[in-house]
């Protein structure tokens, strides 16, 4: 129990609140900061990670849709089954399992 409240009460320094021009609290910390921490706790660092993995193979497939769509975007609800497909065939692959 010792142990877990020194942690505690070290996290409790690190991630603190500062209030906002919008008046909603937020970490007072940068981007950056935060990334950092999470990577260097060993219980977050295992998410961190894949949820950074994650996020760059799903900016690599947009971008492979931009490409073969040339950016065009989605104006009639006809052509989604076409954009669906697409994500369908190319996520299996990327991420190990069948997303159907």
């Amino acid at each position: 129990m010792a142990i877990r409240n020194a942690a505690l009460a070290q996290n409790k320094k690190k991630f603190t609140l500062k209030q906002a021009s919008h008046g909603f609290a937020l970490l007072n910390m940068t981007t950056a900061e935060l990334g950092a921490a999470a990577l260097n706790d060993p219980f977050s660092r295992y998410y961190t990670r894949a949820y950074v993995g994650m996020t760059q193979i799903n900016g690599g497939i947009l971008q492979q849709y931009n490409n073969a769509t040339f950016g065009d975007e989605i104006t009639d609800i006809s052509e989604y089954p076409k954009m669906s497909q697409f994500f369908e065939s190319v996520l299996e692959p990327a991420v190990g399992v069948s997303v159907m």
